[in-house]
């Protein structure tokens, strides 16, 4: 090495920019303005924040460590280029490169890590604004409903009292049969097992505490009960939508390759099916409910709507959510329109597969499977549709009310109906688990 290094005489020498340009004189003139107003603005600014004892807080302090070091940053190159230049003596010794190298590491470095800590400052500022601004909404938020903008409350409340009694009890009792009975131990009542897993715990998130509300007069929500109100809706509601794609997939290859069905739906693939609603839907909903609640709420307290929901607390954002709510109707957009397509594409390979069948024993089976799954379909898709992807310009708040009662209260209620009363072999295994555990 010191063999080497004693070939390079008296050390480097550094071509920089000025000899290469075509205007070297002009452009070591504004280098020499540039550097002494980097000096002038940035020992102004330090001078400034040490004497001055109102800027002595962390914000300007760490200011005036990012002006001291671009101050020796500049410093270690900018006099020697243009001294080099002016004395036409380009070269560097070997310590004086290894020192001017140690130095624009250690500042670079230095100034990458402050500019990180200057963000964490700002963001602790910015989260000290919000959290003052939504300390004005007291206790929280206040759920509109719908029950108190209804002409005759106590009769709607009782009607979603029943409705979520019969939604407990006949997705209750289509989970309990498919788990008890064996026969039923097959992908297509998996599925529709983790159906029914949804619409109870959907419907639960939002009823119950409605109800209780309207009867005890009080509508008021937290701040942290309001997030996961709306973590839990969205994840499971993002759920049934990727869950519902996936029954489609099972009953197009139960359909129209039934000779393969046991190997394209194997159980790893089945289990697969069902974890992966689960892990995408919870994803999208933490992101969504993490960036929506930081906003500063610092309109009204009253969310007109029956549960905490996206759309609805934007409304009461005092910051710009202009380019969320974009994001939000794009990602609506995206978790709601390719699985519908793929429900579509999957039914008309479906319908065209029956026509084409000789049995009709077989094709009026297939239909009345199909025409379930389509049912239910229809009603999940057209109010999330209606939600989440028509512009909200194109419907009122009391509107948006109702559809959240349909989705959050009448289909969870219905969807088992819908599949197990048309369906002689859940109706068969709904008798005997009946029978067995009541006789």
């Amino acid at each position: 090495m010191e063999h080497r290094n004693s070939t390079l005489g008296s050390g480097f020498t550094l071509m920089g920019i000025l000899n290469d340009s075509g205007y070297p004189e002009l452009l070591c003139a504004m280098i020499s303005v540039l550097y002494v107003l980097a000096m002038t603005s940035n020992g102004l600014l330090l001078l400034v924040i040490t004497v001055d004892a109102r800027l002595h807080v962390p914000m300007y302090l760490l200011l005036g460590q990012l002006s001291l070091m671009d101050l020796l940053f500049t410093s270690v190159v900018t006099p020697k280029a243009i001294v080099d230049f002016m004395l036409s003596d380009n070269t560097i010794s070997f310590g004086g490169c290894a020192l001017q190298m140690f130095l624009a590491l250690t500042l670079g470095g230095a100034e990458d890590l402050l500019l990180a800590f200057m963000a964490y400052d700002r963001q602790l500022k910015k989260q000290h604004r919000m959290e003052h601004r939504n300390s004005t909404l007291g206790s929280g938020f206040t759920l509109m409903g719908i029950l108190n903008d209804s002409g005759y409350p106590e009769l709607l409340c009782a009607m979603i009292s029943v409705l979520y009694v019969l939604a407990m009890t006949s997705n209750g009792l289509l989970l309990l049969v498919i788990t008890v009975d064996a026969r039923l131990h097959v992908p297509m009542y998996l599925l529709l097992g983790q159906l029914s897993l949804m619409d109870l715990l959907f419907t639960s998130v939002v009823t119950p505490k409605a109800i209780v509300d309207f009867m005890l007069s009080d509508n008021t929500i937290s701040f942290g009960g309001c997030a996961l109100q709306m973590f839990l809706a969205l994840t499971l509601g993002g759920a049934e939508d990727l869950l519902l794609a996936f029954m489609a997939y099972d009953r197009y290859v139960a359909i129209c390759h039934p000779l393969n069905y046991m190997v394209l739906m194997r159980p790893r693939v089945c289990w697969l099916m069902i974890a992966t609603p689960w892990v995408l839907a919870s994803l999208n909903a933490v992101g969504h409910t993490l960036y929506t609640m930081h906003f500063p709420f610092c309109m009204s307290q009253k969310i007109k709507h029956l549960l905490c929901e996206i759309p609805p607390l934007l409304k009461l954002a005092c910051a710009d959510a202009s380019s969320y709510e974009l994001m939000v109707y794009v990602t609506g957009v995206t978790f709601l329109l390719p699985p519908l397509a793929a429900i579509l594409a999957s039914y008309t390979l479906i319908l065209y597969t029956v026509l084409r069948m000789p049995s009709n024993e077989g094709r009026q089976k297939a239909l009345v499977t199909c025409s379930s799954h389509l049912t239910v379909v229809g009603m999940f898709y057209g109010a999330a549709t209606f939600m989440y992807v028509l512009p909200s310009s194109l419907h009122s708040p009391k509107q948006d009310n109702i559809i959240s009662v349909f989705y959050t209260i009448v289909t969870p209620a219905l969807n088992p109906l819908i599949y197990s009363l048309r369906n002689k072999e859940v109706m068969g295994a709904l008798r005997r688990v009946l029978g067995k555990y009541m006789l």
